[in-house]
């Protein structure tokens, strides 16, 4: 969140305007100052495999990393430095006592410990940044000097090559990355990271113009096909504007890549370098057509995707940050607009996932 984020949130909250006085509510009750935390394991490795197996460490992780999140937003907008104070130790834990992420299932070529070191630095380092700048907060340089440590001892070294696997592990890369070069200040990593989100980004959502064909992805690796993995998607023209390299996946993995992208271009807009503007007809085709498909608003026909087989459909509790682009940009997202209402808000619990934590509560505008 930017500090005009922050203020414009504050400004609702004040005023009782709904969404953000609810979902405030909600973010108190759920993740409360009392939280104890789990910690990463003793032998401070955190082992993450296919499909949860191994799970050492990497839910409770999970659960401890969102809370320091949400709690934190909660003392962004509400001033109450219990909760800073709770976020600031849950995030000590893992900076004193995280060694490594490792996998233990050979095989592949990337390790789902990689992927959790994404999802991880990606929320901590923003409740990280907001602790280490905000008026009152308990954050100290000591803080700084350990939590710099586990980002680029333990974090960085999964992350800083990139990925040739699905598009929504690349992009939780990026984020993952920018988030780490703003806390620390590391304009080389900071242009590292905007290079590798906008050679792949185009590659994940199409657009009409790309012509017959995506462009290719330049980390693809892991796939004979030129464009990697589009999953049994092969008609590419102005039908099917903004289909994403997983739609024919499912929705939920390409709602993890959307979430992803638009956080780590919200990111660098904060720090001067508008992505979102760079891709926003990508970015507005993406939405709309993902909420064309969620709420069976003129879809394209069957034979239009995924080479005939039904697309996978689950709503999850992201494009709240996308709308709130869009109304910078001046872009009318009446799609966007009417599955957010009817679906993102009624299903964004206080559990979140992994890429979209309680936009509805930092990002949510009244529709």
């Amino acid at each position: 969140m930017s500090l005009q984020d922050i203020q414009s949130a504050r400004g609702r909250l004040s005023q009782g305007v709904e969404p953000t006085a609810s979902f405030m509510e909600k973010a108190i009750s759920s993740y409360p100052t009392s939280y104890i935390a789990h910690g990463p394991p003793a032998n401070g490795t955190i082992s993450c495999g296919y499909y949860d197996s191994p799970n050492i460490g990497c839910s409770e992780e999970d659960e401890d990393i969102v809370t320091a999140y949400v709690q934190t937003l909660v003392f962004a907008l509400n001033g109450n430095v219990s909760f800073a104070e709770s976020a600031r130790k849950i995030i000590n834990l893992y900076s004193s006592g995280l060694k490594r992420y490792t996998n233990n299932t050979e095989g592949g070529c990337c390790g789902n410990e990689a992927l959790q070191a994404a999802w991880v630095s990606a929320k901590v380092t923003r409740a990280a940044e907001l602790l280490r700048h905000l008026p009152h907060s308990p954050w100290t340089v000591d803080d700084t000097a350990a939590f710099n440590a586990l980002m680029y001892n333990v974090h960085l070294p999964h992350l800083y090559q990139g990925t040739s696997a699905n598009g929504n592990w690349a992009a939780s890369f990026f984020e993952g990355m920018l988030g780490m070069a703003v806390f620390s200040e590391n304009s080389t990593l900071f242009d590292h990271a905007i290079k590798a989100w906008t050679d792949r980004m185009p590659a994940y959502f199409y657009l009409n113009s790309d012509g017959p064909q995506p462009p290719r992805n330049p980390q693809c690796g892991c796939h004979p096909n030129p464009t990697c993995e589009w999953y049994n998607q092969t008609v590419f023209d102005s039908r099917v504007e903004g289909v994403c390299q997983e739609t024919c996946r499912d929705m939920g993995h390409m709602q993890m890549g959307f979430g992803a992208y638009i956080n780590g271009a919200t990111t660098a807009f904060i720090q001067g370098n508008d992505l979102l503007k760079q891709e926003s007809a990508r970015f507005f085709a993406a939405s709309e057509f993902a909420a064309r498909l969620q709420i069976n608003k003129t879809p394209p026909a069957s034979d239009l995707m995924c080479s005939g087989a039904p697309v996978k459909l689950s709503t999850m509790p992201t494009f709240e940050v996308a709308h709130a682009a869009f109304v910078r940009l001046g872009l009318n997202d009446v799609l966007t607009q009417e599955w957010i209402k009817s679906g993102v808000r009624p299903n964004a619990n206080p559990v979140g996932s992994q890429v979209s934590i309680f936009e509805t509560l930092s990002h949510g505008l009244p529709l």
